[in-house]
């Protein structure tokens, strides 16, 4: 069987602390079968997809407090400008009897409000 050296590859913090029995003999070791590579590259794409979901979580909670400070305007907060853009709704497609001689506009949903925050 073929080994790697776990610093050569592997990130040891990511399987440090897991209770199965291959990851602690793969720490004590230093080195990981090359067959279970793909195991670990999954755990470290799973583990950074779970901090990558908690990472949005907190930026919808503070963009939803900035959202409050700027009062529905854009706004600069230091560094940081902090811009509200107004985009025009869709359009009902499903709700036009007939497309020909039909104003589209009558037909276009609310417009929609969308944030971006930039650095200066």
């Amino acid at each position: 069987m073929e080994y790697i050296k776990l610093d050569q590859h592997i990130d040891r913090s990511i399987i440090e602390g897991l209770d199965h029995p291959h990851f602690s003999h793969w720490l004590n070791t230093g080195e990981v079968p090359l067959a279970s590579l793909g195991e670990i590259y999954a755990l470290e794409a799973y583990t950074a997809a779970q901090k990558r979901k908690e990472f949005e979580r907190v930026e919808r909670e503070y963009l939803d407090k900035l959202k409050v400070l700027a009062n529905g305007k854009t706004a600069v907060f230091g560094e940081f400008i902090f811009l509200k853009m107004m985009r025009a709704g869709s359009i009902n497609y499903g709700a036009i009897p007939e497309l020909l001689n039909v104003r589209l506009e009558e037909y276009r949903k609310t417009e929609v409000e969308t944030w971006t925050l930039t650095k200066k």
